[in-house]
Order: structure tokens, then C-alpha cells, then sequence
């Protein structure tokens, strides 16, 4: 499966070789956040001393289809150790 990128605003979807798998879209937001920060040392895993900031969603979004994901809701957020949001 292939997750479909559209223009911002028109809902156009982009040629097939400009779409990403599920599992590359989520090490892009996740392992590979330090990195493109050149902060490995702090960020992009799950290690002591390091920052882990997390979301918890109501459903796995490796194995939902491309066109629900918008229909993700988020249970809780925990920013710097803090619990900032939680679903009522």
C-alpha cells in the first residue's frame, strides 16, 4: 500500500512515483526527526536521556487504509515527560 499525496487545496492526487509507504512516512516523523535536525544525540529514538515526546492515536496507522487516515483521532499527547492533551 501507498499512501496518496495531494496538492494542498485541491485534493489532486500526484503521480504514483511521488507516493510514500506508510512505514517511510511514520520514520520520517519519528527516527529520522534527529537526524534532519543534526540532533541525534537528543532526538529520533527511544533512549535514556533523550526527548520523547508522543502521541496516542485510536488506531495503528500502518494498518489502516491510505484514504481513513484523516479519520484518526488522537487520545493523548505527552510533550517533554507532560501529559498536554487528552481526549474527553
Amino acid at each position: 500500500r501507498r499512501l496518496d499525496r495531494a496538492v494542498k487545496g485541491s485534493g489532486a492526487v500526484l503521480r504514483k512515483a511521488q507516493r510514500s509507504r506508510p512505514m517511510n512516512g511514520l520514520k520520517a516523523m519519528t527516527s529520522q526527526v534527529g537526524h534532519q535536525h543534526f540532533d541525534e544525540s537528543r532526538k529520533g529514538s527511544v533512549d535514556a536521556g533523550k526527548r520523547a515526546d508522543k502521541a496516542i492515536l485510536d488506531h495503528n496507522t500502518l494498518n489502516i487504509v491510505p484514504f481513513r487516515l484523516k479519520q484518526i483521532k488522537i487520545i493523548e499527547i505527552i510533550k517533554k515527560g507532560v501529559l498536554v492533551y487528552i481526549a474527553e
